[in-house]
């Protein structure tokens, strides 16, 4: 997955590194990739925004054998100090990230985990495959909102929630409001 604010050099730069073979983007997206030299050999699979396509292909698909050592991304580091830098992440590295996730939040079935970091991200990729192999729900969103994330949290009795980075800073200058501790999370984990 690449950044999907990239432009220009930097993400010309991920094209070149990762050379890929199939992609799919928002409308606005593709043709950022086309004009920052995605090969025009290379299907892109369009959306309008969140919406999936209209119509799944047809066909059966064969999926490929899976070693650990497989690499499964490649997630490309921000660039504060140079062009951003490829780390290709492995079928082991991304299920080990993943069992450590449920570790860390005592995953148990049923849980429902708001998700709004980007898959760009290992703290995303992390905990969308954590969601793929145990039995708890994601509820995606768009991006992190200071102002949203509460009402969403109550929305879809959301029990843990992921954090990154500053966001716990940003919650507690958040004003405070008298809904606040009406909510169904039972853990806050993550790292930053």
């Amino acid at each position: 997955p690449l950044n999907p604010e990239a432009r220009g050099p930097s993400l010309a730069h991920a094209l070149a590194t990762t050379n890929p073979v199939l992609a799919f983007a928002t409308l606005d997206a593709a043709a950022r990739l086309r004009e920052a030299g995605l090969n025009p050999g290379v299907p892109v699979v369009e959306s309008d925004g969140w919406a999936l396509p209209q119509r799944a292909p047809t066909g059966g698909i064969t999926l490929p054998d899976i070693a650990p050592d497989d690499v499964r991304a490649i997630l490309f580091t921000s660039g504060t100090t140079g062009p951003p830098k490829g780390v290709m992440v492995t079928e082991r590295m991304l299920m080990a990230s993943a069992a450590g996730t449920a570790r860390a939040c005592d995953c148990t079935d049923g849980d429902v985990l708001l998700m709004w970091e980007p898959l760009h991200h290992i703290g995303g990729s992390q905990v969308l495959v954590m969601a793929l192999v145990h039995d708890v729900r994601l509820v995606v969103v768009e991006r992190f909102s200071a102002s949203r994330l509460w009402h969403q949290v109550r929305e879809h009795g959301v029990s843990k929630l992921h954090y990154l980075g500053g966001i716990l800073e940003i919650l507690l200058k958040s004003p405070p409001s008298p809904t606040d501790r009406d909510h169904s999370v039972r853990l806050a984990f993550g790292g930053g």
